[in-house]
């Protein structure tokens, strides 16, 4: 007696061994490592029905190291900034992983020469590893990262690692074109590859990745042979959702080349107002415009230009047609050829393939046309007589506090005695009949005409004559005293006492101080007082201004000469 032996993975179709009689065992040649297998026996005999399937055994056979290399890959979203990147790969089959992988050892190879290995648990990932179905990813930033290589491990051992190259930004300059034809459930690419990039090509990498979807998310890549210029992805498409497919190249040294991107939508719609639309720059024929791209997660669609149409309700309506620039960028547009002081209403709407989207309204008014020269040549006039008038008062304010010219600098002039302390110059402002003297005085002649100074000598003899003579009237002499000094006459006091009185007054105005002899040394001291006592009882009668005093020669010290 005898039967059989149902026999079956949990993976495969169910395979039946007969069982010679008195045989009490059954051996499986060559199991697949850590598989499940479900036993059930029952037995037959030559004559009558078998009998029913005995109860399901099951038994997992043995672990063995995975075999075969990690499909490793990286997630940089829409950008291809190796900063904003996330590492991902694709989790073994079971015919590969042998058993039950219990982690991830991830090196980073950093551009300074460092490299960090991080080990990742399945059952702890503390926040390192994600892992879904199909794939796993890591949080680690990629930030100044070269290079990364990824292998998995179980019981019995680890695969081999998978290396890595980032792509170096600014390097990708080839650009290839990608052709699209998709729909909700399934994405086809084609492309065309330079001749002269062949000979090093090892493989192409497509992948695609839905817009503003989180890391490792919408997204998904294969690798292609180098022969191959097509690729194909099945999966779930979201209509009105924008598709970004990128081509990669690797070569066989592991560099990788980001070749080409475009974006594709499985049905398109029409698009959503532009937003941040506004008026800037209004003059009198011409405005800017300024509105903001629409964010590629809400397009809807490509967007094929933006239409810009200007109402006046006059001249009814004009319309522009600005292509659409790269993506997160603002727009600009410059309207020309308006009216002045005119009232218009400008719309904007962003065009598709399915159509134009709703409109952004904005209102304003141009100015009014204005005459640039006219005003130019009022405010300069206006200037100049403003110019003039501060001069003018300038002037008149320094009359009292210098009588030289205030508007030429200072420097120009000689620096000699200011003729203002001597009473010779007394009629000098009454002596000129220039309207334009208070503005500017000469201060300087090379020959200049003063008052002429005569000093007689008197013999000895002349001394005992009376003090009562006077001079003649066409000199000016002056009287001997007794003791030899000499005396001013009536007439020379009195226009001395005025000039004395009118030095005062100009003296107190203009905050001067009445210059004084400077003596150096004890004879000119002594000298000096027998002169103040010869003079003492003629100079308390007279104001002799100090002016003379200090610069001018007396008579006594030209007699001495």
């Amino acid at each position: 007696m005898g039967g059989p032996v149902g026999m079956r993975d949990r993976h495969s179709s169910v395979s039946h061994d007969e069982v010679k009689e008195r045989i009490h065992g059954y051996t499986l040649d060559n199991p697949k490592p850590n598989t499940v297998y479900e036993f059930q026996v029952r037995c037959s005999c030559v004559t009558g029905l078998p009998s029913d399937w005995s109860a399901i055994n099951r038994i997992r056979s043995k672990e063995t190291a995975p075999v075969g290399e990690l499909d490793v890959w990286r997630d940089c979203g829409i950008s291809q900034a190796s900063s904003d990147c996330f590492l991902t790969w694709k989790k073994l089959p079971t015919s590969q992983a042998c058993g039950l992988i219990l982690g991830y050892e991830v090196t980073l190879s950093h551009n300074n020469g460092t490299a960090v290995l991080v080990n990742m648990s399945t059952a702890e990932p503390r926040g390192l590893l994600l892992c879904d179905e199909m794939q796993c990813h890591s949080t680690l930033s990629l930030k100044d990262v070269s290079s990364v290589s990824v292998s998995a491990y179980n019981a019995r051992g680890a695969t081999v690692p998978s290396y890595l190259a980032m792509p170096i930004p600014g390097k990708e300059k080839d650009e290839q074109s990608i052709h699209l034809v998709m729909n909700e459930e399934h994405l086809n690419v084609s492309w065309d590859l330079p001749s002269q990039l062949l000979d090093n090509l090892k493989e192409y990498v497509l992948q695609y990745k839905q817009a503003g979807s989180p890391p490792c998310q919408g997204f998904d890549w294969v690798k292609v042979n180098k022969s191959q210029r097509t690729g194909y992805f099945k999966g779930n498409y979201t209509k009105y959702t924008p598709f970004q497919v990128s081509l990669f190249t690797v070569s066989h040294s592991s560099k990788v080349h980001h070749q080409s991107s475009v974006i594709g939508y499985s049905l398109q719609g029409t698009p959503p107002s532009v937003p941040s639309f506004k008026v800037f720059s209004i003059a009198a024929t011409h405005v800017y415009l300024f509105w903001e791209s629409v964010p590629l997660a809400k397009q809807k669609g490509m967007i094929l230009y933006y239409q810009v149409v200007v109402d006046s309700g006059v001249n009814g309506q004009n319309v522009y047609n600005v292509s659409a620039s790269s993506q997160h960028e603002s727009e600009t547009f410059k309207l020309l050829h308006l009216s002045p002081g005119q009232e218009y209403e400008v719309r904007i709407r962003a065009v598709t393939a399915a159509g134009p989207g709703e409109n952004a309204t904005a209102k304003f008014k141009t100015k009014h046309h204005e005459d640039f020269a006219l005003i130019i040549a009022i405010v300069v006039g206006i200037l100049f007589v403003v110019v003039i008038c501060v001069l003018l008062a300038f002037c008149s304010a320094s009359r009292g506090e210098n009588k030289v010219c205030p508007l030429v600098p200072p420097f120009f002039y000689d620096k000699v005695p200011d003729a203002r302390n001597s009473h010779i110059f007394r009629h000098m402002k009454h002596q000129t009949n220039d309207p334009w003297a208070w503005i500017c005085i000469p201060i300087y002649e090379p020959h200049p005409k003063i008052s002429l100074l005569e000093v007689v000598e008197i013999q000895p003899w002349a001394f005992k004559s009376s003090l009562e003579k006077t001079t003649n009237t066409d000199r000016l002499t002056r009287p001997v005293v007794g003791d030899g000094c000499l005396q001013m006459d009536h007439h020379d006091n009195q226009r001395e006492e005025a000039v004395t009185e009118e030095c005062h007054r100009t003296d107190h105005r203009y905050r001067r101080e009445e210059y004084s002899k400077m003596v150096d040394s004890d004879e000119d001291r002594e000298e000096e007082e027998k002169r103040e006592d010869c003079w003492s009882s003629i100079e308390e009668e007279q104001s002799t201004f100090g002016y003379e005093k200090h610069f001018m020669p007396t008579a006594f010290e030209l007699l001495e000469v």
